[in-house]
């Protein structure tokens, strides 16, 4: 509270680009599942979801909690 203003630019580009590359690994994860032959035997698209937060977390050592399952 209050602390708006003496906020700068740099301060914001820290945190953004640590979750703008978290979204990105997932996001690279969760279009290649989908791109898969798992998506074209008809998983359902929470499976996929799921599948991909699997992957994120045994890749990564941590979960990807800016998106739920």
């Amino acid at each position: 509270m209050g602390r708006g203003k003496y906020r700068t630019a740099d301060s914001f580009s820290g945190r953004w680009g640590a979750m703008r590359t978290k979204v990105s690994n997932f996001n690279n994860i969760y279009n290649n599942l989908v791109n898969s032959t798992r998506r074209k035997n008809s998983a359902r698209d929470v499976d996929v979801m799921t599948q991909a937060h699997n992957d994120y977390r045994m890749h990564h050592g941590h979960m990807f909690t800016l998106v739920t399952t």
